[in-house]
């Protein structure tokens, strides 16, 4: 039986249709980002054989989504610009791209002050959808304090779990890169097969 600390809450949001098909836009919006950036890398790649950093990564998924409407969070930026870069070195590396594209759905994340949960009732205001009530369950439940939640949240994540819109919040941050490792980071410029 898994032991350890849960490191993810899921809140099943109840939508109602032009909740769900914005939620569907915004998303949709993020993969396209994300795809995008992977191609660009892919031709940058190909033609002059340098490898692209995630700063590039960001750049690109900030100006794909610069003017949309309704405008996308920097979090979630950065979130494209992680996931995109995570694929492109997938790519890059030879490995057989096995990852459904609903893999890649829970990609828009929204600043945790910005989500408030009712302190009575079942409601919570979300980013983009606004006020909505949410499925009960014992790990985002309200209370007479208002929501109990049983570690504070680092990054907050709505998209699709198990295709159902929903909440998930992230309680455990990744661990910090070592600097050392960072500081030996450079572009790697790749020889072409057969040039000295």
């Amino acid at each position: 039986m898994p032991s350890g600390k849960r490191e993810n809450f899921k809140v099943q949001l109840l939508l109602d249709r032009p909740q769900r098909k914005l939620l569907d836009r915004i998303i949709e919006v993020c993969n396209i980002a994300m795809h995008h950036a992977v191609r660009h890398a892919m031709q940058v790649l190909e033609t002059t054989k340098l490898v692209t950093p995630l700063d590039e990564f960001e750049r690109l998924a900030g100006e794909f989504v610069k003017d949309c409407n309704p405008p996308v969070y920097e979090e979630t930026k950065k979130q494209i610009a992680q996931i995109a870069c995570d694929v492109y070195a997938s790519m890059v590396a030879g490995e057989i791209e096995t990852r459904r594209r609903r893999d890649y759905n829970l990609i828009c994340v929204v600043p945790t002050k910005e989500v408030i949960f009712s302190s009575s009732g079942r409601e919570v205001r979300v980013p983009y959808l606004g006020v909505v009530r949410y499925r009960p369950n014992k790990w985002a439940i309200s209370v007479r304090d208002g929501i109990h939640i049983p570690q504070t949240a680092h990054k907050m994540v709505l998209g699709y779990f198990n295709q159902e819109p929903s909440l998930v919040l992230m309680t455990t941050a990744p661990p910090k890169p070592d600097s050392a490792i960072i500081g030996k980071q450079k572009l790697v410029k790749l020889k072409r097969p057969g040039v000295q």
